[in-house]
């Protein structure tokens, strides 16, 4: 028994050292099953993109001619499929309106030449109805030809307008020109030219033809009213000078020559106009209306 041991005592072993850590060995991949093949997924297609500006490179660049113009008019016509407004009525009524009117001036006249009396206002009680009765027919047929005559005017101006828009055509300036003092010498000729040149013929002698007379009618008018002012005040001066009553019969007899010559230019030139006028309608609303002159 060796001493420093205790009797009982089992000797304890000396405690083994740790074991070292086996080194695991690689183990090789499993092989994967083989999966189902998956499905693309289905991208929307992109919209094309514009093509680039093509930016011309400096210099000429080619430009197409316009269509040609037409020789007589002043802008292309616009294709319309129906007249605005209708004008073959006023047409077939308006020559009607113009006859009546010359012939009921020349009526007038012949009256003056025969009855010394006619238009005296001191005449007897039957020439003075005869008188009434007559002026208020001529009036009536005036106010209906200046009527008539405005409103083919207007309508067939309205049309050419629509036809030829870059004409500068002004229906109501041409209309109302007419009523405005001593500019419807001129005036109403341009504008009504204007409607004319684009639509009809360059050629504007049909409308100076019964533009002038018509123009040259006023005047006379103008002159013949101013020429009655004067010998009515002349004749009114002497008898107040003399101290007695103005003679209405004796003016009337200064009157009368000049209201001769008035009455026979005004008939002519009217007759003139009338007869250019009638033709200028005629044909303007058969152009219009695509039809035939008669």
């Amino acid at each position: 028994m060796r001493p420093g041991r205790r009797v009982g005592q089992v000797p304890s072993k000396p405690a083994k050292t740790a074991a070292k850590p086996k080194k695991a060995s690689p183990r090789k991949p499993a092989k994967a099953a083989p999966s189902a093949p998956q499905a693309k997924p289905k991208v929307a297609a992109s919209p094309a993109a514009p093509a680039p500006l093509s930016i011309p490179a400096p210099g000429w660049v080619e430009v197409a001619a316009p269509a040609p113009m037409s020789a007589w008019t002043l802008s292309p016509p616009v294709s319309a499929p129906q007249l605005l407004q209708p004008t073959r009525g006023l047409a077939d009524l308006l020559p009607l309106l113009l006859a009546a009117t010359v012939g009921l001036s020349a009526v007038s006249l012949l009256l003056q030449l025969l009855l010394p009396d006619w238009g005296m206002p001191d005449a007897s009680t039957g020439l003075v109805l005869g008188q009434g009765l007559f002026s208020l027919v001529s009036g009536g047929v005036s106010i209906a030809l200046v009527i008539v005559f405005c409103m083919w005017l207007y309508r067939t101006l309205t049309n050419a307008k629509q036809r030829h828009p870059a004409a500068a055509i002004k229906p109501g300036w041409a209309v109302g020109s007419l009523f405005v003092p001593f500019a419807h010498f001129v005036v109403p000729y341009f504008e009504v030219r204007r409607g004319w040149q684009a639509q009809v013929s360059p050629d504007s002698g049909p409308l100076a033809a019964w533009f002038v007379p018509w123009s040259l009618a006023l005047a006379v008018g103008y002159v013949s009213g101013v020429l009655a002012g004067v010998i009515s005040f002349r004749g009114a001066l002497s008898a107040g000078l003399n101290g007695q009553t103005a003679d209405l019969g004796a003016v009337y007899d200064d009157l009368r020559p000049w209201m001769l010559a008035v009455g026979a230019v005004s008939l002519v030139l009217n007759g003139l106009a009338a007869f250019f006028l009638t033709r200028v309608v005629r044909q303007w609303t058969a152009l219009q209306e695509e039809r035939p002159v008669s």
